[in-house]
């Protein structure tokens, strides 16, 4: 798996505070890329099914709450309540205010493109904490694909916003990780039905 971090500017203000350090400000942007030994179009409908989706989330540490599925005419859309297993390191805690950082999470899966578009909504300080990012699909080729995984991360808290930043693209690193390992075992299953 290949992986580039680096820091970018946001242009857009935080939403619903004056908060000074909140208005413009830098972030982390994450780049994953991990490659599989089979089709784009099989890792997405792996990816997609309720069985490996629940199988991550396991593998990941998390429970989601389903809230709401609905299509649109961009594509289906999902929003779900995810609550980690772990508690945050106490200093993190004690920024957020809670000892887990859960949030809502909204995806727009364009199955056509094969592309996840996504953003969360934290439950605790929103307003301060802004993620978002994209999962794409493409086939290379040999018969395998790559899965790129896109996340940018700003977190507007004085004097520990940057450590936070860190410590989520270190997460969603290894849970990106571990998501690959999973959808390598179904697609060698698959595979192996074939």
């Amino acid at each position: 798996m290949v992986i580039n971090v680096r820091i970018i500017g946001f242009n857009h203000p935080a939403r619903g505070t004056t908060y000074p350090l909140v208005t413009a400000g830098d972030g982390l942007e994450a780049r994953h890329i991990q490659t599989f030994g089979f089709s784009a179009r099989v890792c997405w409908d792996l990816f997609c099914s309720d069985q490996v989706q629940e199988e991550i989330s396991q593998a990941a540490g998390i429970t989601t709450e389903p809230i709401e599925t609905k299509t649109t005419p961009q594509g289906r859309s999902r929003r779900y309540r995810v609550v980690p297993h772990e508690e945050l390191p106490p200093i993190a805690a004690k920024a957020l205010g809670a000892p887990r950082f859960t949030y809502v999470q909204t995806d727009l899966l364009d199955d056509q493109a094969m592309l996840l578009t996504w953003s969360i909504k934290p439950d605790k300080m929103g307003d301060r904490i802004q993620a978002s990012g994209r999962i794409k699909l493409t086939d290379k080729p040999d018969g395998s694909c790559e899965r790129t995984l896109f996340t940018e991360i700003s977190v507007a808290i004085p004097l520990i916003g940057r450590k936070i930043e860190k410590m989520v693209i270190d997460t969603l690193s290894s849970s990106h990780e571990r998501a690959a390992q999973v959808l390598e075992a179904w697609g060698k299953q698959k595979q192996d039905l074939v």
